[in-house]
């Protein structure tokens, strides 16, 4: 139902909006009044209780993960008047439009048949006209019109989903409805808000002399996104050479259930700083504070927002149990941000209680893909598997963008940050000697993080910076004491320690995880130790190692490049055992390039395509496998089934048996940017997400060439590589 979809699709407040408004327009006056006048209509009575009633069950039901999931294009922001005609060349909007719709022609009016959605049960025909030579938009009603604007008039398109046909035309003036249109196809879709933009982009050829005309467009519109995908997103830039670049801080700070610093200075940047994104990830963060009304996370966001300033806005603020995940976006990225979304995953006690876990948020900004997550994975040197099991659970659990892959399989940059609990299996007394001499990589060969990493069992595809710096756990508070926490461990973990090095093929001598029990003397009497590039100290507690608890990982999707040019922790932030540790990231992101050649003429074609999967799965499975793109249309295409059999590969389908993926309405050059998402199931009387056995990423670069294109991927399952797709693909005239 068309109520169902907008509270799907759209945040809380906004379906309220437009509820309230098609209720109004819904409603005739006769029906509105009370039937005896000073009397309570009983009518009216139910229909306020019943709208009341299915507000509040729609609200209750919808995805507590979700936060504003709508796709926003913004194409206009403040333009009282259309400019003067004769400033304008308008004949380049069909020009630019031809090479990607060769129907459209060069015409200056275009009609689309539309239906105008103004309740669930209220839908009017209605036909929407543009005018590119009058820059007008035009509502009429069989031959009538009903209403028309000019297109400067506009201030955004709100796309509710790529997967329907439907958009939301916003316009400045409050007076002005916005109108909900449900179009008759999608490549009708497509053209009608292309086509805006191109007007929008030619108004702004005349800013230079909008002190004549008295108007003024904003700089925004000099960058306006495409149409994108709710699921996936577009690649590399098509050969058009404008970017933007961006700069990223990443910080994760286990606060220790501490109150914080008064100040953030020597941590977080304020106003005035070169960063577009801040992103923070903190965990433990209960403590007790002046008002008792506020919550200790909130306090902190608050804290926060107050030193970095008003040159920034809050773009998303996920909080679960005692961890939190908020970011900040510079104002002047606003208009270019759009599809936040959030989820959050228990991995506590019995994989139900908070205190363990990670949260993740995902959003676009110029149509590129960012996802960070922030988590608290199982404590104690001993609960390596504990920790790894963490990880392929959060990655399992988390929901974000297209439901049925993972998140790290989807978007274009996938930051993970938060207190890893990965410890270094050495002898705490030799630590602290390494310590003492900045002999930081010989204390990493024991890291344990690394160790998973290089055997692939946990963050395997992630990358990490050069960490150049002191352990940031365990450190001495501002006071000097020691704290009992949910990190103290027990004697047998000196046996665990001795184990995790025997398993990387080390040679291990008891004795170099014993503690430091031959030091005599008990923990209180014991000095504490202090790293001699910083101010900080460590507890010299037995079976307690200084380790690199705190750790910031990245990957990407192939041809996009996220490079890290800075790594460094904080010393000066002395209220947790824990310090921070924050990242610097710069990146370029390519603006839509103008659309050469429609490759709605043409099929993608596998000539081969091989699947190997690991023996862990039992040998009957029956494998197909489903492909997504950007560019598809539903239904999804699928591979027929195929049996395991002996020899070369594991599974094998023909040329002849792989479905062709067949483009819409996309160009040829944005093709050459675009990524095939393949999703390996088992028929084996498996439902659901239990039948799924991988997933894998095609990158399409070089499928315009005349050579097929060969492909070699990972099939990736829970974060872990399960087995491989191979094969070729190239172009075929339809």
């Amino acid at each position: 139902m068309a109520e169902q979809g907008l509270s799907d699709e759209v945040g809380e407040d906004k379906v309220g909006q437009l509820r309230s408004e098609s209720s109004s327009k819904g409603t005739s006056p006769s029906r509105s009044k009370s039937l005896h006048p000073g009397r309570f209509s009983l009518r009216g009575i139910a229909s306020n209780v019943m709208g009341k009633l299915r507000r509040s069950l729609t609200t209750s039901l919808r995805p507590h993960s979700l936060s504003h999931v709508a796709l926003e294009v913004p194409v206009s922001r403040a333009r009282s008047e259309t400019p003067d005609l004769l400033q304008l060349d308008t004949s380049r909007v069909q020009s630019r439009l031809s090479i990607s719709y060769p129907a459209m022609g060069n015409y200056d009016v275009l009609r689309f048949d539309v239906v105008k959605v103004r309740s669930q049960t209220k839908k009017q025909k209605r036909i929407i006209e543009i005018n590119s030579k009058k820059m007008l938009l035009t509502n009429y009603d069989g031959r009538n019109v009903r209403k028309e604007f000019s297109i400067a008039q506009i201030e955004k398109v709100e796309i509710l989903d790529r997967k329907e046909k439907e958009v939301v035309v916003h316009f400045l003036k409050s007076s002005n409805k916005p109108y909900h249109l449900k179009f008759s196809s999608k490549l009708d879709r497509d053209m009608f808000v292309d086509l805006l933009r191109e007007c929008l982009a030619v108004l702004m050829d005349v800013e230079e002399s909008q002190s004549k005309h008295g108007t003024k467009v904003p700089s925004e519109l000099a960058q306006l996104p495409l149409l994108l995908n709710e699921g996936f997103d577009s690649g590399q830039n098509g050969g058009s050479g404008d970017c933007v670049n961006l700069r990223l801080f990443v910080t994760t700070f286990n606060v220790g259930d501490a109150p914080p610093p008064a100040q953030f200075d020597g941590w977080l940047p304020s106003s005035g700083s070169p960063y577009d994104i801040i992103v923070i990830g903190v965990q433990e963060c209960s403590y007790k504070h002046s008002s008792e009304y506020v919550d200790a996370r909130d306090h902190f966001e608050k804290k926060v927002r107050a030193h970095v300033g008003e040159d920034y806005y809050l773009l998303s603020k996920s909080v679960h149990w005692d961890r939190a995940l908020i970011i900040y976006m510079k104002k002047k990225l606003q208009g270019a941000t759009s599809s936040v979304e959030t989820d959050y995953v228990a991995t506590g006690i019995a994989g139900i209680l908070g205190n363990k876990g990670g949260m993740a948020a995902k959003f676009r900004v110029h149509g590129h893909s960012f996802c960070f997550i922030n988590s608290h994975l199982a404590a104690h040197a001993k609960n390596l598997d504990a920790r790894n099991a963490n990880y392929k659970e959060i990655v399992s659990s988390l929901k974000l963008g297209r439901k049925q892959f993972d998140v790290l399989h989807q978007f274009h940059h996938v930051v993970w940050v938060g207190d890893l609990n990965y410890r270094v299996s050495m002898k705490g007394s030799k630590a602290v000697k390494l310590i003492e001499t900045c002999m930081w990589e010989e204390m990493l060969e024991k890291d344990q993080l690394r160790l998973v990493m290089r055997r692939g069992e946990a963050f395997s595809d992630f990358n990490e910076g050069k960490i150049d710096f002191a352990p940031t756990f365990r450190l001495s508070r501002k006071n000097g004491a020691e704290e009992d926490d949910d990190d103290d461990d027990d004697d047998d973990e000196r046996e665990a320690v001795a184990a995790d090095l025997a398993q990387d093929s080390l040679e291990v001598n008891i004795s170099d995880v014993a503690g430091e029990e031959s030091d005599g003397g008990s923990d209180c009497e014991q000095e504490l130790v202090r790293a001699s590039d910083a101010t900080r100290p460590y507890c010299k507690i037995k079976t307690r190692t200084p380790s690199w608890c705190d750790r910031i990982l990245w990957k990407s999707l192939p041809g996009c490049t996220l490079h890290e040019v800075d790594l460094f922790s904080c010393q000066n932030i002395i209220t947790s055992d824990h310090c921070p540790v924050a990242a610097v990231f710069n990146t370029s992101i390519p603006l839509p390039p103008i659309k050469q050649g429609v490759a709605g003429e043409v099929n993608i074609v596998f000539e081969r395509l091989e699947a190997f999967v690991d023996a862990g799965f039992q040998s009957s499975i029956n494998l197909y496998m489903k492909f997504f793109a950007n560019f598809l249309e539903k239904p999804y295409p699928k591979t027929p089934v195929c049996k395991r059999r002996v020899g070369v590969a594991d599974f094998e389908w023909s040329s002849s048996s792989v479905p062709a993926l067949k483009p819409y309405s996309v160009a040829l050059n944005v093709l050459d940017t675009e990524y095939v998402f393949l999703l390996l199931r088992d028929d084996n009387g498996k439902k659901g997400h239990n039948s799924i056995v991988g997933q894998a990423v095609i990158y399409l670069k070089g499928i315009t060439s005349k050579q097929p294109l060969q492909f070699d991927a990972n099939v990736s399952m829970h974060g872990q590589q399960v087995g491989r797709v191979r094969g070729s693909l190239r172009l075929h005239n339809a």
